[in-house]
């Protein structure tokens, strides 16, 4: 997370649904100007003030984690905070793997 920066709240998501509740939610308030939003994912993202705010509300996915390797063999689903670790170790072996930069959320 970057550093220097402190949101006013910071929520984390463990189901799928929950991101878009928290859409649902938050939209109002960012459409009046009342409040902004960041999201972030597992933290790797090298950027400096990515994925973090200054006074709004950060929703944290690092909790979603997961990667799957669809039964066609050639997709692979890879949760939004996963890490790139698990990533290269769930694929180990079936040829899909590919040099990668930056977050997986993103």
């Amino acid at each position: 997370m970057a550093s220097g920066q402190l949101p006013s709240a910071k929520g984390y998501d463990e189901l799928n649904g929950d991101v878009s509740n928290f859409i649902k939610v938050v939209k109002p308030f960012t459409e009046r100007g009342e409040t902004k939003f960041a999201i972030h994912g597992a933290g790797q993202q090298p950027t400096p003030r990515c994925a973090n705010i200054d006074g709004g509300i950060m929703l944290d996915l690092s909790l979603l984690t997961g990667v799957e390797l669809k039964n066609d063999d050639k997709t692979v689903s890879v949760a939004a905070g996963e890490r790139w670790g698990a990533v290269y170790e769930n694929l180990e072996g079936t040829g899909l793997l590919r040099n990668i930069r930056g977050g997986i959320g993103g």
